[in-house]
């Protein structure tokens, strides 16, 4: 089966083999016996997406959220993870901290700045909002 409501996102399973791909990236997911998919807006905390709800052989099942212009799959559940692939060698990452109470100078953010090479990230970045940048292509 394959679902293709957004622009961009789409799904496949085939042997057991859950496939999610957007054009940015592409993710494989074992052990999946039955997939589904509907288009999610959001509430207008985000752009829509497409959300793929997944059976595995044991009968858990697993919800995948995808978008169309984000390298990143979100499965909600009590871990909160977030699958986040990145192509290229180098990427900036600037994490943004926004804080409930200023401090003495009226500080409301806190931005820092990290550097990937190929996936490794030292440190943890900490914040509420993330920009990644491509120095290579400019994205």
């Amino acid at each position: 089966m394959n679902i293709n409501t957004l622009k961009n996102c789409r799904y496949t399973l085939a042997g057991g083999r859950l496939t999610i791909t957007n054009g940015l990236f592409c993710k494989s997911f074992d052990d999946v016996e039955v997939a589904s998919a509907r288009v999610e807006d959001a509430q207008g905390l985000s752009e829509p997406y497409l959300e793929i709800t997944a059976i595995d052989r044991e009968g858990a099942e697993r919800h995948y959220c995808v978008w169309d212009d984000l390298p990143v799959v979100y499965m909600p559940d009590y871990r909160e993870k977030a699958l986040l692939t990145l192509t290229g060698e180098h990427w900036i990452v600037r994490n943004i901290k926004l804080r409930a109470f200023t401090d003495e100078n009226d500080t409301l953010t806190e931005e820092g700045v990290k550097h990937l090479f190929q996936m490794n990230l030292f440190g943890e970045c900490k914040g509420e909002i993330f920009c990644l940048e491509d120095p290579q292509s400019g994205n």
